[in-house]
């Protein structure tokens, strides 16, 4: 029913006056309710998915992104946190998107999972790909493309992880790339590892240009520098140095030579086959990721993805794994309809030089009417015994979830007076569990440390 264009529904419960829908209005939220209750149904069902997009091809490609679900007025629902919307936070979910990139306008969900209040984005982000790319053939590139948010030195290095694993991310404007030092190293104390600054305003790197059209038909010509080797500079915990990486500085220019944009784009290419994509193929590549944002808009326009109204986070997730799997059935329907006029006076499909998701959502009411089983009479089922409600609780409001950075030292102020003069110092305990109590060995040990160096007498 979410892949047929027929009932064009605004709501879920719209779905239930399409024609291949026989039972009662409320027993669609019933089997929602009921559906994907168990982990390992959902993970069969993802890896269905992915073996039928997935061909014996050397080269994939992936999107990597989030989309807000804005829950505003839901205020039973637990676990729902602060989401920006025009440049304000509003209550709701974020569900982090892997897409599997086929032909033109086609961003294909491979995994779809909600980014909890307890998480991150980059977190969870790089958990998806992993556990895909386990299931993935190991003689084969995968490609991960995704946005600045996502060129974080802890994803990087997470990626750095596959072998066959490209990382391609747009880098801010204010991150510092250097190159690795190769000049003189001292006999004493530890070999530089971090060279000059790359400067990117005033420094040419091995330049290419070429040109391409616009969607309307325009000229314009395309200049990239790349810089490879450059490395970001790292933390004690979290080593950079080794984790090389080729810069891309992308130009873009109009007909008579002149700049179509006030800043240049710059696209970083990790990974241990980062050397194995061109800088064109990576401009590309890059230039694809805005797909993910088509899946995104079509999933909530045509699909319902964000229309669920629902108290319970995981059964949200349900219906948005429901809304994944809507979508990649239009895909495996493409060339199905592709002998179906959308209406009598347009062409087929197949004459068209793309079919997209749109143009196929629209014929599939024609392709349901040409399978029997579809119109067979539908046996009515009851409810299993163990979903029955019994009693019905009246939930409480639940509390919106915002995401801190929470300090991991805890901080002790001595406060000395010696006559009307008063001295404040700071010291500092590690302490990366908040919940964990500290003894108070620890904290007197501190205290005594820092009554020496200011000359005075701790006393019990």
């Amino acid at each position: 029913m979410l892949a047929n264009h027929e009932t064009r529904a605004k709501s879920i419960v719209e779905l239930t006056t399409n024609g291949l829908f026989k039972r009662n209005w409320s027993s669609l939220y019933k089997a929602i309710d009921c559906f994907l209750s168990k982990k390992d149904t959902r993970q069969s069902i993802k890896m269905t998915l992915l073996k039928n997009l997935i061909s014996d091809q050397k080269e994939h490609l992936f999107f990597l992104d989030t989309t807000p679900n804005f829950r505003p007025k839901s205020h039973k629902t637990d676990d729902r946190t602060y989401e920006v919307l025009a440049g304000r936070g509003v209550p709701g979910f974020s569900y982090s998107a892997l897409c599997l990139g086929m032909e033109k306008s086609w961003a294909v969900p491979v995994s779809m999972e909600r980014v909890s209040s307890n998480e991150n984005k980059c977190d969870k982000g790089l958990e998806q790909f992993l556990d895909v790319c386990e299931k993935l053939s190991e003689n084969s590139n995968k490609i991960l493309v995704a946005d600045s948010a996502y060129s974080s030195n802890k994803f990087i290095a997470g990626i750095s992880q596959q072998k066959d694993a490209v990382l391609i991310t747009r880098v801010r404007s204010n991150r510092k790339a250097y190159y690795t030092f190769s000049g003189h190293q001292k006999k004493l104390g530890r070999n530089k590892k971090y060279g000059d600054r790359v400067d990117l305003a005033n420094e040419d790197g091995n330049k290419i240009v070429f040109e391409e059209k616009t969607l309307s038909g325009k000229l314009q010509y395309v200049e990239i520098n790349s810089y490879n080797n450059l490395i970001f500079k790292g933390s004690k915990k979290l080593k950079m140095s080794d984790k090389a990486f080729n810069l891309l500085n992308i130009k873009v220019l109009n007909e008579k030579g002149e700049r179509k944009y006030v800043r240049d784009l710059a696209i970083s290419v990790s990974g241990a086959k980062k050397d194995s994509i061109s800088p064109k193929q990576a401009y590309d590549f890059y230039k694809k990721r805005f797909d993910i944002e088509h899946f995104f808009k079509f999933g909530k326009t045509n699909l319902l993805m964000d229309k669920y109204q629902t108290t319970s986070s995981k059964k949200d997730e349900s219906w948005h794994l429901l809304g994944m799997i809507a979508f990649n059935l239009l895909y495996s329907a493409k060339r199905m309809v592709s002998e179906i006029p959308l209406t009598p006076w347009n062409k087929k499909c197949s004459k068209l030089e793309n079919i997209t998701p749109f143009q196929t959502y629209r014929a599939m009411p024609k392709l349901f009417s040409k399978i029997d089983f579809l119109l067979d009479p539908v046996v009515k089922r009851g409810i299993p015994t163990e979903n029955k409600r019994k009693i019905y609780l009246k939930k409480s409001n639940q509390e919106v979830v915002r995401k801190t950075k929470v300090g991991k030292n805890l901080e002790i102020t001595i406060k000395s007076t010696f006559g009307e003069k008063t001295v404040f110092s700071k010291t500092q305990i590690n302490a990366p569990d908040k919940n964990n109590e500290i003894s108070k060995a620890t904290i007197f040990a501190k205290l005594e440390k820092r009554c020496e160096k200011l000359g005075l007498l701790l006393v019990d």
